[in-house]
């Protein structure tokens, strides 16, 4: 079972702000193609006007094939399409995706889905394959991140960013969500404490106290744990528009990556293109985190391994 870091960050009121910067970043014609057609799956009439407006004609031979091979991932044995604009059986005009390996994306998509099925969330089960360059790399994970989406999933993604649960939920999701708010709390108070700031939380909050004294134990030392190991933590954002949840996100995600490559490289410690500087900041943070607890340099207070939290 891998081991997984996550952390939450508070705002720092002394810090200049500065603008939160989006880079726009080109979806790959596959990839498009294979999103439309699992959400079209999801419509009331199959395929949806995007597709049949301009039809196959209007689109390139990547995004069409990309479209057939997620319409099929998520259809029933025998599903297709007679429409002029688009026809297509999904037992006949479907890409081997699993033992091709030519388009990351479904790979991720594919396995992630199956893994859905089960609560288990590991990036590992999919997009571990040693010849993908850096770029096929992130288009699995984002493929990874898209097919495993469960009830439970969706809670622990609501609680590990801080977020209030309201409405009515599944107890599947009920249950995601606790992991994700529990993880949450942990990582505010090793934050808090790392940047040397007076507690925020009731010391009857065990998650927080405990990972709050372990945080400022390492700030009090000089970050002596974290020089030894010569990890780079980078800047946390002075600024954000969404109270942070794109910096959790990250964070939650850079851990996932650095599990991926398991310290052979450091090819994704800079985050995947198309995200947010809050998002990036994060991700760096906890990649970095992850790779100084794998690593042998020891000695890191802040540093506290533990299981992933969104496994059941």
């Amino acid at each position: 079972m891998n081991k997984k870091l996550i952390l939450s960050i508070t705002i720092i009121p002394f810090l200049i702000f500065v603008p939160t910067v989006t880079v726009k970043a080109t979806i790959p014609p596959y990839a498009s193609g294979f999103k439309h057609g699992v959400n079209d799956t999801k419509t009331t009439y199959g395929l949806s006007n995007f597709m049949t407006e301009g039809g196959f004609g209007s689109h390139t031979e990547r995004f069409n094939q990309g479209y057939i091979d997620g319409y099929c991932a998520n259809s029933s044995p025998g599903s297709g399409s007679d429409a002029d604009q688009g026809t297509f059986e999904c037992s006949s005009d479907v890409t081997n995706i699993t033992s091709n390996k030519s388009d990351p994306y479904a790979v991720g998509f594919l396995v992630g889905q199956n893994d859905s099925k089960t609560n288990t969330y590991d990036v590992t089960h999919g997009c571990n394959i040693e010849n993908y360059t850096t770029a096929q790399t992130y288009d699995c994970l984002n493929g990874y991140y898209d097919g495993n989406k469960p009830s439970y999933r969706l809670g622990y993604l609501k609680g590990i960013q801080g977020l209030q649960m309201k409405g009515t939920h599944t107890s599947e999701f009920v249950k995601g969500y606790l992991v994700g708010i529990n993880g949450y709390l942990s990582n505010r108070g090793l934050v808090e404490g790392y940047s040397g700031l007076p507690p925020s939380l009731s010391q009857k909050n065990v998650n927080y106290t405990q990972e709050y004294k372990d945080g400022h134990a390492e700030m009090a030392s000089g970050y002596s744990g974290t020089k030894k190991c010569g990890i780079d933590l980078g800047s946390l954002p002075a600024h954000t528009n969404d109270n942070y949840r794109d910096f959790y996100l990250g964070i939650d995600q850079g851990g996932d990556a650095y599990w991926l490559v398991d310290g052979t490289h450091r090819a994704l410690e800079d985050g995947p293109p198309g995200q947010t500087a809050e998002y990036l900041a994060g991700w760096k943070l906890g990649y970095s985190l992850d790779m100084s607890s794998d690593s042998d340099c020891g000695g890191i207070a802040v540093v506290n391994s533990t299981t992933k939290g969104d496994l059941k």
